[in-house]
C-alpha cells in the first residue's frame, strides 16, 4: 500500500486545516463589518426618532435654565455654580461653544441630545451582543429607541441623553476590564466614572449597580477583581467629590415635593421608563388646565407598554439566566449585570427620598433605559425559538409594544408637550406685534409684596430671546448672569413707572392661575399712565395681553 508523505514545511492544502482557520477569520471579519454597519444604521435610525419634531414643541423651564447658563461667559459660570446648579455645570460648559456657534433655539438647543441617543443606542447594542447574541442586540438597539424615556429625553437641553450613553458605554468599559483585568483598564474606568459623575451624581449610583454584580458572580475572585475594581470605582468617586459635595450644599435645588405611595409606584413602574415629560399642566391645588384635561389615549397606553415590558423583563430573568453568548471570557451574565442596573440606583434614590430629602425625581434615573432595553429585549427572545431568528410571535410581540408606545411619542411632539409649556406661543405674540417703543412686563410667577421679585415669567426672553429683542424689559433690575444665580431680579411694576416714558405699548406676560385682583392691580398703574388692553392670548399655562396708550 502506497503511503502518502508530506514534506515538512510544505504549504498547506486546500484541504488543511490552516485553511479552515484562515476561512473562520475572514467569516468572522465579515460578520463584525456586518454588524458593525447594522449598529451605525439603527443609532442613526434611533437618532432620528429622537429629534422627529423637535423643532415644534415649545421649550420649558428646565430648558431656559439651560440656556441662561449655558450662554454666559465661563468666569460667569463658574462664578454661578459655586452657589447654584453646579450638578449640571459641565453640560453646561459642553453646551457653551456649542450655543456660541448655532445660537438658541429648538434644533440647536436638542440636537445634541438626539446625538447622544444615536451614541447609547450603539452602546446597547455592542453590549447586547456580548450577553445574548447579535440579533437579541439588534432588537434591544430598536427597542430603545421608542423607550418614552428616551425619545422624551432626546428633545430635552438638558443632560439625561448623555447620561444613557455614559451610563451604556461605562458599562461597557467594566465588561471590557472583567475580561482582562490590566491596570490601563483600571484607571481608564476610574476616570470615565469621575467624568460620568462630574456629569450627573446621580450616575454614581451606577457604581454601586456594577458593584452589585461583582458580589453576584461568585466566580470573580477578590484579589485579581473585587478589590481593584473598588480601587477604580472609589478613584472615580474622588474624582467626581468637588462636584458632588457643592450639589450636597445645593440640594434644595434638586428634586421635587414628596411623592406618596402610589405616586412613588406609578412614577417608577410607570414614568421612569415608559412615560417621560407629558402635556399635563399641573397648577397648585391641584387643578389640570389647557391640552392635559380629558381623556388622551396615550394615558391609557403608558400603562399597557409598562405591562408588557415589566413582563418581558420578569421573562428575561427568570429564563435567561445562561452564560454570555458572544463576550469574551468571564463576561457577567445578562442577568446579574442588567438587573441591578434596573434595580440598585432606584432603591437607593427611592429609599433616600422616602427616608430622608425627596430627592427623587423620575428623569434623575434615565440612565436606566439601556438596561430596559436589553430586558426586555432578551425576554422578547424567549418567545418562541427558531434557529435564534425572530419567529412570528416574537415580532407580534414587538410590534405590539411600538404601536403602544405611539401614542406616547405623539403627546410628547405636541407644541405643549413639556407639562403645558407655552412658551413659544407667548414668544410668537409678541413678535407678531413688536414694533417700536415697546416693552414687556414679565409678571411674578405667584403674587408677592417683596420689592426684590425672583421668579418671573420672564422664561419666554431666556428661551426664545430674538421674539423680545429692542423690547423694553420693564422690571429689571438685575440679570441672572449678574447676580450669578438662575433667575435675577426684578421690581414691582409699581415701581417702573418712570421706564413707561415713550413707550406706545406695553406686553402683559402672567401665569394662567394669576389672580384676577392682582392682576387689575398691576394692570391699573399701566391704565393710569393711559394704557387700555388690546389683543390677548391664554395658552395652557400662560397668558400675554397687550396694552396700548
Amino acid at each position: 500500500m502506497a503511503v502518502a508523505r508530506v514534506r515538512v514545511g510544505a504549504s498547506p492544502g486546500p484541504g488543511n486545516v490552516d485553511d479552515g482557520s484562515a476561512r473562520r477569520r475572514a467569516d468572522g471579519w465579515a460578520l463584525e463589518r456586518r454588524f458593525a454597519t447594522i449598529a451605525v444604521a439603527v443609532s442613526v435610525f434611533a437618532s432620528l426618532v429622537a429629534f422627529g419634531n423637535a423643532w415644534h414643541v415649545s421649550m420649558w423651564v428646565d430648558e431656559a435654565y439651560t440656556i441662561s447658563v449655558a450662554t454666559r461667559s465661563l468666569s460667569d459660570l463658574w462664578r454661578m455654580i459655586h452657589h447654584v446648579d453646579i450638578v449640571h455645570s459641565l453640560y453646561n460648559v459642553v453646551l457653551h461653544p456649542w450655543l456660541l456657534v448655532f445660537g438658541v433655539s429648538e434644533v440647536s438647543v436638542r440636537l445634541p441630545s438626539a446625538v447622544a441617543v444615536g451614541a447609547a443606542t450603539a452602546g446597547v447594542m455592542v453590549l447586547g451582543r456580548r450577553l445574548a447574541g447579535a440579533h437579541t442586540a439588534v432588537l434591544a438597539g430598536l427597542l430603545f429607541a421608542m423607550l418614552p424615556r428616551v425619545t422624551s429625553a432626546g428633545i430635552e437641553g438638558r443632560s439625561y441623553a448623555l447620561t444613557m450613553a455614559v451610563a451604556v458605554w461605562l458599562t461597557v468599559l467594566l465588561v471590557s476590564l472583567l475580561a482582562r483585568p490590566t491596570r490601563g483598564r483600571h484607571l481608564g474606568y476610574a476616570a470615565s466614572a469621575a467624568l460620568a459623575g462630574s456629569l450627573n451624581i446621580f450616575l454614581l449610583l451606577l457604581l454601586c449597580a456594577h458593584g452589585v454584580t461583582l458580589l453576584l458572580e461568585r466566580r470573580y475572585r477578590v484579589g485579581r477583581v473585587l478589590l481593584p475594581w473598588s480601587a477604580a470605582a472609589l478613584g472615580g468617586v474622588a474624582g467626581a467629590a468637588p462636584v458632588l459635595v457643592t450639589a450636597v450644599g445645593q440640594g434644595e435645588q434638586i428634586g421635587e415635593s414628596r411623592y406618596g405611595p402610589a405616586g412613588y409606584l406609578r412614577a417608577v413602574l410607570v414614568n421612569q421608563w415608559f412615560l417621560g415629560e407629558t402635556p399635563t399642566v399641573s397648577v397648585p391645588g391641584g387643578v389640570t388646565l389647557g391640552p392635559g384635561a380629558g381623556v388622551q389615549l396615550w394615558k391609557y397606553t403608558a400603562v399597557l407598554m409598562a405591562l408588557g415590558c415589566w413582563a418581558l423583563v420578569a421573562a428575561a430573568v427568570l429564563r435567561r439566566a445562561a452564560a454570555p453568548v458572544d463576550g469574551p471570557p468571564h463576561t457577567p451574565t445578562a442577568r446579574t449585570l442588567l438587573l441591578p442596573w434596573l434595580v440598585v440606583p432606584t432603591v437607593l434614590l427611592v429609599g433616600y427620598a422616602v427616608t430622608s430629602t425627596p430627592l427623587y425625581n423620575p428623569r434623575y434615573l434615565s440612565f436606566g433605559a439601556p438596561a430596559v432595553a436589553l430586558l426586555v429585549a432578551i425576554g422578547l427572545s424567549t418567545l418562541g425559538s427558531v434557529s435564534g431568528h425572530l419567529t412570528s410571535v416574537r415580532l407580534l410581540a414587538a410590534a405590539l409594544l411600538v404601536l403602544l408606545a405611539l401614542p406616547v411619542y405623539t403627546s410628547q411632539r405636541t407644541l405643549h408637550a413639556k407639562r403645558g409649556a407655552d412658551w413659544k406661543a407667548v414668544a410668537a405674540f409678541v413678535r407678531e406685534r413688536r414694533g417700536p417703543d415697546q416693552a414687556v412686563y414679565f409678571a411674578p410667577r405667584t403674587p408677592t409684596t417683596s420689592n426684590t421679585i425672583r421668579s418671573t415669567s420672564r422664561t419666554a426672553a431666556v428661551l426664545y430671546p430674538d421674539a423680545f429683542e429692542g423690547v423694553r424689559d420693564l422690571t429689571l433690575v438685575s440679570t441672572a448672569a449678574a447676580d450669578g444665580d438662575l433667575l435675577g431680579r426684578s421690581q414691582p411694576v409699581a415701581s417702573a413707572v418712570d421706564r413707561l416714558d415713550g413707550m406706545r405699548t406695553v406686553f402683559v406676560v402672567t401665569r394662567r392661575d394669576y389672580p384676577a385682583e392682582v392682576f387689575r392691580a398691576d394692570t391699573s398703574v399701566l391704565i393710569a399712565q393711559g394704557f387700555g388692553p388690546g389683543d390677548s392670548w391664554t395658552g395652557p399655562l400662560n397668558t400675554v395681553t397687550s396694552f396700548t396708550r
